[in-house]
């Protein structure tokens, strides 16, 4: 579950965890599907706190991706 919602900040976040990833990672929300790669397609998902998110990865490294972004959607509050 999604604490915070995707607002800038968390969507910044999830874009610096992806961006070295070789594989593709696809965040999935009601019947939209975001590139965890781009911040515009991550914004156009429009979860709100307590969304349930889908993380799917694949490619080699995907489970260490998805812990991070797991790490990073259950936090109640960003670290600076």
């Amino acid at each position: 579950m999604l604490e915070q919602g995707l607002h800038i900040r968390v969507c910044s976040r999830v874009v610096e965890i992806v961006s070295p990833f070789q594989g593709e990672v696809l965040l999935h929300h009601g019947d939209r599907v975001a590139d965890g790669s781009s911040m515009f397609d991550i914004l156009q998902l429009m979860a709100l706190p307590g969304a349930n998110i889908t993380i799917e990865a694949t490619g080699q490294g995907a489970e260490e991706v998805v812990n991070q972004l797991v790490e990073l959607f259950s936090l109640k509050v960003l670290p600076e």
